[in-house]
């Protein structure tokens, strides 16, 4: 069985950024993120913030960064 979901969206409506857009398309107060090639953290640290009460997920394969943004969130 597959559910199509449609968000319907103001064409005018712009944002300064990404970031924006997610926190106002997104009607879920706890939502799974996943952050795929975390890196040392940066886009990690803006969800956080955006999303205090979420969930994230943060994936990083080169071992030297995925240390630097293990120390930094643990």
């Amino acid at each position: 069985m597959t559910t199509n979901y449609t968000v319907e969206i103001d064409r005018e409506l712009r944002w300064s950024d990404a970031f924006e857009a997610q926190c106002d398309l997104t009607n879920v107060r706890e939502p799974v993120i996943l952050d795929i090639g975390a890196h040392t953290g940066q886009v990690t640290q803006r969800y956080r913030e955006l999303f205090p009460s979420g969930t994230i997920h943060a994936f990083e394969p080169f071992p030297e960064a995925f240390i630097r943004l293990r120390d930094r969130f643990l």
